[in-house]
């Protein structure tokens, strides 16, 4: 009797453990996304602050469209793979298609203002920009917020927490 419920508390820890793995896994997969993206973010932001100094409308559509495209594929890459089946998976997954579907519209605006023909469009286009850049520090909360209730449902920290 004694060896067949050590054996199913061990059974249990494994099983535990195995889905604290894939629930870290997935998270560190999504981390890594996004930090890939990091110096591209910082280069286009500086190059469409001199190109829009220099007027140069074509330049910062390239550098929109270029952008909306890595994003994209990452946004793909997010919504291809199913959510692990983990407590919270599903809800992470979401915040996560969310996150990256806020961040290439960023890119997209970008794209738009580059591509607007008179200064009144480009006007308008650039309010667009400026108000989904608001509000991407509410996408940011959000997708960290889904990020640590993932990571308490299933038993693991967030490294730099």
């Amino acid at each position: 009797m004694l060896k067949k419920l050590s054996f199913g508390v061990i059974l249990l820890a494994c099983l535990v453990s195995c889905k604290s793995d894939t629930a870290y896994n997935y998270s560190q997969d999504i981390a890594a996304k996004e930090n890939s993206l990091g110096t591209e973010i910082t280069s286009i932001n500086e190059k469409v602050t001199a190109f829009r100094a220099l007027e140069q409308w074509d330049s910062i559509a390239r550098v929109g469209e270029r952008m909306e495209g890595l994003v994209g594929a990452i946004l793909k890459e997010v919504k291809d793979k199913p959510a692990p089946n983990v407590e919270e998976g599903q809800n992470f997954k979401d915040a996560c298609v969310r996150y990256f579907e806020y961040r290439k519209n960023i890119y997209t605006g970008y794209k738009n203002y580059g591509r607007a023909t008179t200064p009144g469009d480009r006007a308008a286009e650039l309010e667009k920009m400026v108000s989904v850049e608001n509000g991407m520090q509410a996408e940011i909360d959000n997708i960290q917020s889904a990020q640590n209730k993932f990571a308490k449902a299933n038993g693991f920290r967030i490294e730099g927490k």
